[in-house]
Formats: structure tokens, C-alpha cells, sequence
């Protein structure tokens, strides 16, 4: 019985660990975005061209660029209020969602870009780690 339990454990916290997000960088998702493609990450930089808009069909969402040095990956958030934080240009986040190589949505292509909207059960999100001056 204990051994069953012990294995049990075992395998609940392997679970746990591959589930946990991965922490990364904006340099790493560009230059190896094939390696997390539709993975759970956490990646910190500064936000840039940050835009609260709304499709064609009326739905509000929230786009920036999340810089790192040189290198910069598109963030995408559906909703305006999901961006709680209110992240402006210039703040340095910490980010937590799913990364994509590619999305393609009608005609048009958008390339590394990670979706942080607010999902029941995840952590998915934008954290403001340090506000622009």
C-alpha cells in the first residue's frame, strides 16, 4: 500500500513539474520559437506600441510588443478589462501565457506571439514588475 502511494506521489509530482509554465526569454522565443510553440511560458521585458482595440465584430482586445534588448515578441490579450495591470509603454512586465510560432486568423499571419489572456485554472496574465518613469 505504501509503495502504491509513494509511486502515486510520484507521478503527481512529475505531473505538476511538466505542467508548471516555462521560464524563458524574449531572445530565446525568437531565436527557437519551434521549441515552445503552444507551450505554457513566463518571460519578462518591457512593453512597447502597447494598443487597446476592437475587431470587426465588436470584441475588445489588447496588443504590445514585449522588448528584450533588441529582440521583441507580439503579446495578444482578448478583452480590454484582462489587462488589469494596465500596463503602459515602457513598464517592465513579467508574462505568463502560451506561446505560438504561428496563428492564423482569415488572411492574416501573426508571428511569435504569446496570448495572456485570463484562462479559469491558469495563471495566465501580465504582472508590472517596475513602472516606467
Amino acid at each position: 500500500m505504501k509503495r502504491t502511494a509513494s509511486i502515486l506521489g510520484g507521478i503527481l509530482i512529475a505531473a505538476v513539474v511538466l505542467a508548471a509554465p516555462v521560464k524563458t526569454t524574449v531572445a530565446e522565443l525568437v531565436k527557437s520559437p519551434e521549441k515552445f510553440d503552444g507551450k505554457e511560458i513566463i518571460v519578462s521585458g518591457k512593453v512597447k506600441a502597447h494598443h487597446q482595440k476592437q475587431s470587426r465584430r465588436g470584441n475588445a482586445y489588447t496588443v504590445f510588443k514585449l522588448v528584450d534588448g533588441k529582440k521583441e515578441i507580439s503579446v495578444y490579450m482578448r478583452s480590454h478589462a484582462a489587462a488589469k495591470a494596465k500596463a503602459n509603454n515602457g513598464d517592465t512586465v513579467q508574462l505568463t501565457g502560451i506561446f505560438k510560432k504561428e496563428k492564423t486568423i482569415g488572411s492574416v499571419v501573426f508571428r511569435n506571439e504569446i496570448d495572456v489572456t485570463k484562462k479559469t485554472g491558469k495563471p495566465y496574465g501580465v504582472k508590472i514588475t517596475k513602472r516606467a518613469k
